[in-house]
């Protein structure tokens, strides 16, 4: 597929987010987890409203 010019960029957010998520959970357990978590948290959820925002503007501009 020479042509194909897939980034990731969902995938990769989507991916951020559960890990976030699955930081929180884990952090009933281990405290150091829920730390991990806050710190994950800003950055993951950023990077998810850019790259699924991103994604629906380029559909509204391709039409």
């Amino acid at each position: 597929m020479m042509g194909s010019n897939k980034t990731y960029k969902r995938e990769f957010a989507a991916f951020m987010v559960v890990i976030t998520m699955a930081c929180f959970v884990a952090g009933f357990w281990h405290p150091y987890f829920k730390e991990v978590a806050e710190l994950l948290l800003v950055p993951s959820f950023t990077m998810a409203g850019a790259a699924f925002g991103l994604d629906a503007f380029a559909k509204q501009v391709k039409k």
